[in-house]
């Protein structure tokens, strides 16, 4: 049986609010789910897909249920619609696309062997098996992507010795085989990861347990490979556009923390030096970037799957430099269609219900963004030794995030203020060791940071 790649995404430590990044969703499953995909359709549309599977310290696994759930919101979170999907016993989901409020497409298999494309277009309230040729013993699908209501592209498993990939210009009346001499030929023991794949415009990419990526330039009928680094750890991918992306490696103790980008659409990698964590860890996680931005949003998970940390990183610069901006929630498939609409899921839990995360915290927006913060900010003392007092007079009423960070970037306070004009933050550093750090404060329209020295006591 494959591994399914199932990655690690987090937030929020706050000195005097907790989160503030996140707003908790809760759609009424009727069951405790782990979130296995979501797709951001607008700011008012989301999509999710999720099953009961197994899940202990190290390890997340499939097979533990015998329903496939969805939920919909069409008003921004603010009710939601769920219900079950017809996947079958003991499924598999490999991912979920969507267009619109009606229409979206699950493929996956029911008891490990039945591979389906369903189909809905009615938001849920009825599914379709889509024929698109699956075979029901050999074939695995493992990612499938809307380029518009009528174009979908669904990759699985070599089979017959080709990539099996099928092409729709009808919304899935009618399926088309790409024939085999348009695709690289696998390589011996190669298969597709599992939701491992990404698409900017009419360009799809997709990895394998091989460390090798496919790209199509024309929305899957013509394909080409490259080699990447990391080889058959490899684990998540995105891309911000045609050309930058990042891969990571994928998850488990006692692997190397690795992640290399690309500036020409996959064809070479180079490794991104400094990282959050460097060493062993447990979930590299899966890497979000905001479409045509260099902002990057990282999660790592230090610890264990139920036992944390869970921390949320920000890279401003495609993974040169690295900022923690939270900790706390154990958070799954982060999606952002720009950088003030942003949704993840849980993993399976087992202190609480299924959450769905709403990403609310506008100044991630202003640390987002090449713009400096209009406010008078004012560190004293710098150096210190037992307090930092941060004092911030903006223009006008606003949301504001302060952060001491080190100088590795790691959070080590966060305060967030409501709609303030001026405002002083107090954090306490006495049991800090001494070095170098930084204060960075910022809003929906920009940010700014200063480097301030604890000294020694």
């Amino acid at each position: 049986m494959k591994n399914s790649i199932l990655l690690l995404f987090l937030c929020v430590f706050s000195l005097k609010l907790f989160s503030q990044t996140w707003t908790t969703n809760t759609p009424p499953f009727g069951d405790t789910i782990g979130i296995a995909d979501i797709h951001v359709v607008s700011e008012n549309v989301i999509w999710a897909v999720g099953l009961r599977y197994g899940v202990d310290d190290t390890f997340y696994y499939f097979g533990a249920g015998n329903e496939t759930y969805f939920a919909l919101t069409t008003n921004g979170g603010a009710t939601w619609k769920t219900g079950t999907v017809p996947m079958g016993p003991t499924p598999f989901i490999a991912n979920l696309t969507a267009t619109d409020a009606g229409a979206a497409m699950i493929i996956g298999l029911e008891n490990f062997g039945n591979a389906k494309t369903l189909k809905t277009t009615n938001g849920g309230d009825t599914w379709e098996v889509s024929p698109c040729n699956w075979d029901p013993v050999v074939s695995w699908p493992d990612y499938i992507h809307a380029f518009s209501p009528a174009k979908y592209c669904a990759i699985g498993d070599p089979r017959d010795g080709e990539f099996e990939i099928y092409n729709t210009a009808n919304a899935g009346q009618v399926w088309q085989k790409v024939p085999g001499a348009n695709i690289p030929d696998p390589i011996a023991g190669e298969f597709g990861y599992n939701n491992f794949g990404a698409a900017v415009g009419n360009t799809i990419w997709f990895g394998t347990n091989q460390g090798r990526i496919f790209k199509s330039d024309n929305s899957g009928y013509n394909w080409t490979v490259s080699e990447t680094p990391i080889g058959s750890n490899i684990g998540g991918l995105a891309f911000s556009d045609a050309n930058h992306g990042v891969i990571v490696t994928g998850y488990g103790f006692n692997a190397l923390a690795q992640m290399y980008r690309t500036n020409d659409g996959g064809l070479t990698w180079e490794p991104c030096a400094s990282l959050p964590h460097q060493g062993n860890y447990l979930t590299f996680g899966t890497p979000a970037y905001i479409p045509g931005q260099p902002y990057l949003i990282q999660g790592l998970t230090p610890g264990g799957n139920l036992s944390g940390p869970y921390e949320t990183w920000l890279s401003k610069d495609r993974g040169d430099t690295w900022q923690q901006i939270s900790s706390g929630e154990n958070i799954g498939w982060p999606t952002f269609i720009n950088g003030t609409t942003g949704w993840a899921g849980d993993f399976q839990q087992l202190s609480h219900s299924t959450h769905l995360y709403k990403y609310t915290g506008s100044p991630l927006v202003g640390i987002m963004s090449p713009q400096n913060l209009h406010a008078k900010i004012t560190l004293s003392p710098n150096p210190a030794k037992d307090v930092i007092h941060v004092r911030v007079r903006a223009l006008s009423p606003d949301d504001f995030w302060v952060l001491l960070n080190d100088v590795q970037g790691k959070l080590v306070r966060k305060e967030v203020v409501s709609n303030a004009t001026e405002f002083e933050s107090t954090f306490q550093v006495n049991n800090l060791p001494a070095g170098s750090y930084t204060i960075t404060v910022s809003n929906k329209k920009g940010s700014h940071t200063e480097k301030v020295v604890i000294s020694t006591k």
